[in-house]
């Protein structure tokens, strides 16, 4: 069991530091024995914090192709992910503009999502978006605050009491405007968990929730599935906001994509929040759901990415500093580490180089996309990835030399488990869909829109996932 330093944190807070004092303590956590590390590693999601899901029927149908871009070119590769990435920021971004000039209601939520490995979390560690001022998110741009935890441990009663009094007290501390209401905080009612060493107390998921006083919902409900009775499944609620609709929050821990309990996420949360005849349009305002996808890397595209990127050297320098790799290692082990060794690179060249092969062959894009964005689930939009575009260097420069030898040892490889993704209703989706075949504006709003404003990754040491939070900005139209 990790050292829980969370009991002084919590102490600490207790005793009402000020705002400058509350910052200092979040940037020297090592030296007062809070963590770690003094000041916690993050990282923006720079310009594109968000990105369309398809299909490969549309990106084959979108680009005229007759296989999807991650078994092609890297030309189309690269095609692919400006039409899919940087173009639908833009267009998204122009609509979010557009809807705001007309009369409407919003509300901005921070959904912090984290598989938080054997951890009992502390308000440093799930509020860590808001403690650096220069990184991090500025809670005046929220309004919402929800944290969805994979594999953490519960807190004791008293504990989790002081832990929800500062969850608020940081928050109304941090803001210009002090009117954050009380924090809740559910778990999943699971019997067993995912480590053999804490079979008497096993380790759980968490959904953890914080409103403004001007956006306290009238209405929850709340959901979960306990997958045969363990860790796996989901934790949710539905949060009915006057004036602006049902948003329904949820925070899962797959086996994968193809895992039945996947599919049977959406039908369970309808059953115990909705209307499995209406479907996820019976959450107007629109589903946020985050989850430890588990699920790496693809292996034929990075496969086909190795024999086909290093064609050309002389467009990814990067890739010559990889010494030769043994002959035993197959190839989507080889291209890892070469991808490796490329995420070293500074921001703007890792953006302007390798964004696109990193995106490629991520099971997000090549031929698992069909899995989310299907006609039965519907989410057509909304991941904050690697999508690094601000200048500077990469925290993963100096955190790979901590890698775990099965990156390169297991066939399995690495992937980027954790992601956020956004679904608005059908009426709305489809308004959407027209804008983006059509390449541009034309006119039409949809009644309800929702994108990510901005996306922030965090590398607690503790755990051996990064903490991906977003803010998404939900508007409706008056």
């Amino acid at each position: 069991m990790l050292e829980d330093t969370g009991g002084a944190v919590e102490k600490f807070i207790s005793g009402q530091p000020t705002k400058d004092a509350l910052l200092a303590a979040a940037a020297t956590q090592r030296r007062l024995g809070f963590g770690p590390v003094d000041d916690m590693p993050m990282q923006g999601c720079g310009l594109n914090p968000m990105a369309r899901v398809y299909s490969p029927e549309e990106v084959i149908r979108r680009l005229q192709l007759s296989e999807p871009p991650c078994y092609g070119p890297v030309d189309d590769i690269i095609r692919e992910y400006n039409l899919y990435v940087t173009e639908h920021t833009d267009l998204m971004n122009k609509m979010r503009e557009t809807v705001k000039r007309k009369p409407h209601k919003s509300l901005r939520l921070a959904f912090i999502q984290w598989n938080a490995l054997m951890i009992k979390p502390s308000t440093f560690q799930v509020l860590a978006p808001f403690l650096n001022q220069e990184k991090g998110f500025n809670p005046d741009d929220v309004d919402v605050v929800t944290i969805v935890l994979q594999e953490n441990m519960k807190l004791d009663s008293r504990r989790e009491r002081r832990f929800l009094t500062n969850i608020q007290t940081v928050l109304n501390l941090l803001s210009t405007t002090a009117n954050w209401g009380p924090a809740s905080i559910s778990y999943l009612g699971n019997i067993r968990g995912t480590q053999a060493k804490a079979i008497l107390t096993p380790n759980t998921q968490s959904l953890i929730y914080i409103m403004r006083e001007t956006h306290q919902p009238d209405y929850i409900c709340n959901a979960e599935q306990s997958v045969q009775g363990g860790e796996k499944g989901f934790i949710g609620a539905v949060f009915g906001f006057p004036g602006l609709g049902k948003l329904a929050v949820l925070g899962s821990h797959l086996k994968g994509w193809k895992a039945k309990q996947f599919e049977n996420v959406f039908p369970d949360l309808l059953k115990q929040c909705g209307s499995p005849h209406v479907g996820l349009d019976s959450f107007s305002l629109g589903v946020v759901f985050g989850a430890d996808f588990n699920e790496h890397l693809h292996f034929e595209s990075l496969t086909h990415l190795y024999n086909t990127a290093l064609q050309d050297p002389d467009r990814y320098p990067a890739f010559a500093k990889v010494q030769t790799a043994s002959a035993e290692e197959s190839d989507n082990i080889k291209m890892t580490r070469l991808l490796t060794e490329a995420l070293a690179e500074p921001l703007d060249i890792i953006a302007s180089t390798y964004e696109p092969l990193i995106w490629s062959v991520d099971r997000l894009v090549c031929d698992r996309m069909s899995v989310i964005a299907d006609g039965q689930h519907e989410f057509v939009y909304g991941i904050c990835g690697m999508m690094t575009l601000s200048q500077g260097h990469s925290p993963f420069s100096v955190l790979k030399k901590c890698l775990a030898p099965k990156v390169f040892a297991s066939r399995r490889g690495v992937g980027y488990l954790d992601r956020v993704t956004v679904r608005l209703s059908s009426e709305s989706t489809a308004v959407l869909d027209r804008m983006f075949e059509a390449g541009g504006m034309e006119g039409e709003v949809p009644s309800t829109f929702a994108s990510i404003t901005s996306g922030l990754q965090v590398y607690d040491m503790r755990s051996d996932h990064v903490q991906v939070a977003n803010i998404i900005e939900f508007l409706k139209v008056d």
